[in-house]
């Protein structure tokens, strides 16, 4: 499914939503839509290695993760609903967080030319796969506890500066049932008459409860797909590390010619 630019309620912009910033959230959609692959074909990224697959295949499945969040992002925004929204925007910023995450420790690696971190990358990687975190969720004492997601958004911070950890910040303060996603949201206190007055759809009287959240899903939006460039610009570096780490170690097919010649990019 593409998602164009018109796809939000162009009502938005007459009720004084911020234009710029609706129209770039748009594009970043749609940009992201346009992307998304049907499937990953093993072998094409490497014959012998696995960790690059893992490394791919787990950034497209995130991003169609993240194609389905826009989608519902831009239906809730639509509908002016206010708490889904925030949470959406937050979902956004997560999985980004994640993947550029994901994206500098591939960096570092090729930029080192060492493979002594491969198998840390790639026990990283399974926690990222195929951790869960409820007890239920992991009967085995060997099964993976996943990432936390703030471990994740501090590591990427660091690069990207403090201006993301607040915009997750305040998109929980929506989130969660605290004073700005409850009583903030949904209530109005007259503090003469003494009564609490209640809003069902709070985002219908004010455009800054929708502007509040756009600002994230930007951000969301716009990390991830820095960290989608990163992954495919350090793609053949990484690939050649692992096989390399196989080479080395004696394990690689003798059937299959080392080093392998890589088309040019």
């Amino acid at each position: 499914m593409t998602v164009t630019c018109d796809a939000f309620d162009p009502t938005l912009l007459a009720e004084g939503v911020d234009p710029e910033r609706l129209t770039s959230v748009a594009e970043r959609i749609k940009a992201l839509h346009e992307s998304l692959l049907a499937s990953i074909a093993f072998a094409t990224l490497s014959p012998v290695a696995k960790v690059p697959a893992k490394v791919y295949c787990y950034k497209e499945a995130l991003a169609h993760r993240m194609a389905d969040l826009s989608r519902a992002y831009v239906r809730e925004t639509n509908a002016r609903a206010f708490a889904p929204s925030f949470l959406l925007a937050r979902a956004l910023l997560e999985g980004a967080c994640h993947a550029y995450d994901l994206a500098v420790r591939v960096r570092a690696l090729v930029r080192s030319g060492s493979t002594a971190e491969i198998p840390e990358l790639d026990a990283y990687l399974t926690r990222l796969m195929h951790g869960a975190k409820a007890d239920g969720w992991r009967p085995g004492t060997d099964d993976p506890e996943a990432i936390n997601v703030l471990t994740s958004l501090k590591r990427a911070t660091k690069e990207l500066g403090p201006g993301l950890t607040k915009s997750f910040e305040d998109m929980s303060e929506f989130a969660h049932p605290n004073a700005a996603g409850v009583l903030g949201g949904y209530s109005n206190l007259d503090t003469k008459r003494h009564v609490c007055h209640f809003r069902s759809e709070p985002a219908r009287e004010s455009s800054r409860r929708v502007t509040g959240h756009l600002g994230a899903a930007l951000i969301g939006l716009a990390v991830f797909q820095t960290a989608g460039a990163i992954l495919d610009r350090e793609k053949g570096g990484f690939v050649a590390l692992c096989e390399r780490e196989l080479f080395d170690a004696g394990t690689w097919p003798r059937q299959v010619p080392y080093p392998r010649q890589r088309p040019r990019p």
